[in-house]
């Protein structure tokens, strides 16, 4: 699922294929995939969608930008607001390819095609409204890092970290993976309550947050595609997510699985107490 890293990798590569290139042709496989706001339902779609984007035909690309997991893009004349729902990302195929399976949209750009595959249907560009695109989000968690105390305070009230840390009004960007992969590092249970931490608890998941999305940055730096673990991606870069069963990369206890508000959520009791035993600072 598209969490903060993967949606800063689409905007880097978004930039890298389109920027002060033109837009020659769109390439239409799903008229849903553009909204009347952002939306994960394909039934917002709006009737002019094709004759809104088309009226960016003959422009350059522009400016990329990204706040948690939204994306804003500028394209002579349009500003879209963009997102990648549960399974969307964007792949660079020549004209000549084929479609991608699960296409819903392809930008072509002179010489090569921005494809938006998304086998859920849930990602969608949206014409970007006159207010703060980024309204409802609380600060992104790698462009605007919180330090101990300030994260401390957008979490006041969180009954359990791994949920608060998926609240976006409260940071935006964190989904389950990186949540999990951050209170690992920060030797957090995942079922820890705000109320239960020391300062020094609070310093340490601030800096795991930085060094877990820090991680995933550099690992997407080097792939010219996402690859999800729902696409046959490998478990093996994480430290505890996707590996209940298999040993704790830091202790090599099993890991936990436990399911939580619809969501499957990883750790590690050995590293990760629920009574705080292990809390070390990061």
């Amino acid at each position: 699922m598209p969490e903060l890293p993967e949606v800063e990798a689409a905007r880097i590569r978004i930039t890298e294929w389109t920027g002060e290139r033109e837009l020659v042709a769109v390439h239409w496989v799903d008229d849903g995939v553009v909204r009347s706001h952002l939306s994960s339902r394909p039934r917002d779609a709006i009737a002019t969608g094709r004759a809104w984007l088309e009226s960016a035909l003959g422009a350059r690309g522009g400016p990329v930008e990204r706040h948690g997991k939204r994306l804003r893009w500028r394209i002579g004349p349009i500003v879209a607001s963009a997102h990648l729902g549960m399974s969307g990302k964007w792949v660079r195929r020549a004209p000549t390819e084929a479609t991608p399976l699960h296409a819903r949209l392809g930008l072509q750009f002179d010489d090569a095609v921005a494809w938006l595959v998304d086998p859920r249907r849930f990602g969608c560009l949206a014409p970007a409204g006159p207010g703060d695109w980024r309204a409802g989000l609380g600060p992104d968690a790698w462009l605007e890092p919180l330090r101990g105390p300030e994260l401390a305070a957008r979490m006041v009230g969180v009954r359990a970290l791994h949920p608060g840390l998926l609240e976006q009004a409260r940071l935006a960007g964190l989904g389950n993976i990186h949540a999990a992969e951050a209170l690992w590092r920060a030797r957090l249970h995942p079922g820890r309550s705000a109320a239960s931490l020391s300062p020094a608890a609070w310093d340490a998941l601030a800096l795991a947050i930085r060094a877990q999305l820090a991680h995933a940055l550099d690992q997407f730096a080097a792939s010219e595609e996402v690859t999800y673990l729902s696409e046959g991606g490998d478990a093996d870069g994480f430290a505890v997510y996707g590996r209940a069963g298999g040993g704790c990369s830091r202790c090599g206890s099993p890991v936990e699985r436990a399911p939580w508000g619809g969501r499957s959520v990883f750790f590690c009791l050995m590293c990760q107490p629920r009574d705080g035993a292990a809390e070390t600072g990061y």
